[in-house]
């Protein structure tokens, strides 16, 4: 678990998360990712992932990610409304972002880019007893780390995949299983 406190880092991935589940883009070619608790609403979301100038004992750096609804909602004035999550990161981190945001390259802007990441440990939100190592918010940086070139963006991808199809899976187990214990209460 990577320590807690301001630590230097860089990007060295962006990652489109419904892209790297395999999931079809909507419509409007967003990668709609699906949640699993059904009064949620599905929505687009990008992981930045960054290597920190932290090393580990075996010399490796830490990696620490952030996932967040990409979205860069900020109301205009006279308008209500939150500053989407996403947009609150890049305004702290000091991206500007262009007038023209249909057709924002995020991995083009970020990938190299410094960061000091505020790191916090939480409990588990489950009540499991673990503990996570979780980036609170990204600011600019003015030292350079370098990226350690260990990152594997296609790996990471698989990983994402492999879950959500597992997830799925197991899901759907349960719905199956769920289905066959109302059907044993019928009396014929």
């Amino acid at each position: 678990m990577a320590p807690e406190g301001m630590i230097n880092a860089v990007c060295v991935d962006v990652i489109d998360v419904g892209q790297a589940m395999g999931v079809k883009p909507d419509e409007f070619g967003r990668y709609i990712v699906p949640v699993a608790n059904p009064s949620f609403t599905a929505k687009p979301r990008c992981k930045f992932v960054f290597e920190l100038e932290t090393k580990m004992d075996d010399g490796r750096p830490f990696t620490q990610y952030i996932d967040l609804p990409a979205s860069f909602y900020k109301p205009e004035p006279g308008q209500t409304g939150q500053t989407a999550k996403m947009r609150d990161q890049l305004d702290n981190w000091g991206i500007k972002l262009p007038d023209d945001l249909s057709s924002v390259d995020l991995i083009a802007m970020l990938l190299g880019k410094q960061a000091t990441l505020r790191i916090i440990h939480e409990p588990d939100k489950g009540g499991s007893g673990r503990m996570w190592a979780n980036i609170s918010t990204i600011n600019p940086s003015n030292k350079v780390v370098e990226p350690s070139g260990q990152w594997d963006a296609d790996a990471a991808r698989k990983r994402i995949k492999d879950k959500a199809l597992a997830d799925a899976v197991k899901n759907a187990v349960k719905e199956v299983k769920s289905d066959e214990a109302d059907d044993s209460d019928v009396p014929f």
